[in-house]
C-alpha cells in the first residue's frame, strides 16, 4: 500500500459515503482497535442485504445482478477478515458499485438446523455459505440466495418510500436520516 500525500500519518481517509455511514465528520477522532481474529467465530451462514450504490431508475433488465457472481467476488474479497453484524461495505460488480450490509451471521460449531445467530464479530472462511438479500426495489438477484436448512432473513422494505419529498413534510434536509431511522426501527 502506498499512502495518498493528503493522509497524515496515523490516520485514515474515508470517502464521503463512509464518512455518512459512520456518522464521522471530517475532523472527529475515532479510536481504532485491531480485533484478533483467533477469537472470532467463524462463519457457517452469511445474510447479505444487497442495493445499489447509484439510485438511478434502471429496466428491469439492468436491475438484474448475478448472485453467483457477488458470493464469488465477496468471498475472494473477504476469505479470512472478521465482519460485524450491521456492517457495510462496497464491492465492484461489473462496472458498478454495490452497497452490502451484513444483515446475519451463523455460528458454524452449530447444525444447520439449530443454528446460533451470532450478535457481534464473525470470520468469514472459505467454507462460510453465503445467502443475499435485496434491500430494495433498485435491484433483482437472481440465483444465490437460497441456502437450503438455514432460517431466511429476507430484507424489510422501508415503511417511508424513496419518493415522499420531506420537505413537501415540512422537515426538509433530513429524508436520509428519516428513511435510515424508519428502517432501522421497523426491520
Amino acid at each position: 500500500l502506498i499512502p495518498h500525500d493528503s493522509i497524515k500519518v496515523g490516520t485514515i481517509g474515508m470517502s464521503n459515503h463512509q464518512r455518512i455511514e459512520t456518522n464521522v465528520s471530517l475532523n472527529d477522532v475515532v479510536k481504532i482497535e485491531i480485533y484478533p481474529s483467533e477469537s472470532a467465530l467463524s462463519v457457517a451462514l452469511l445474510n447479505l442485504g444487497v442495493s445499489f450504490k447509484h439510485k438511478k431508475t434502471r429496466d428491469d433488465h439492468a436491475k438484474r445482478v448475478i448472485g453467483t457472481k457477488i458470493i464469488d467476488l465477496v468471498k475472494e474479497h473477504l476469505c479470512g477478515l472478521v465482519l460485524s453484524l450491521n456492517q457495510k461495505f462496497q464491492i465492484k460488480y461489473d462496472n458498478t458499485f454495490l452497497f452490502v450490509h451484513v444483515q446475519a451471521m451463523y455460528d458454524s460449531k452449530a447444525s444447520k438446523k439449530g443454528s446460533t445467530l451470532i450478535d457481534e464479530n464473525g470470520l468469514i472462511t472459505s467454507d462460510t455459505s453465503i445467502q443475499l438479500s435485496p434491500i430494495d426495489s433498485s435491484i433483482t438477484i437472481d440465483g444465490g440466495d437460497v441456502i437450503d436448512g438455514y432460517p431466511s432473513i429476507a430484507a424489510t422494505p422501508s415503511p417511508i418510500k424513496n419518493d415522499i419529498s420531506f420537505d413537501e413534510l415540512g422537515v426538509g434536509g433530513l429524508g436520509n436520516e428519516f428513511r435510515e431511522l424508519f428502517r432501522r426501527a421497523f426491520a
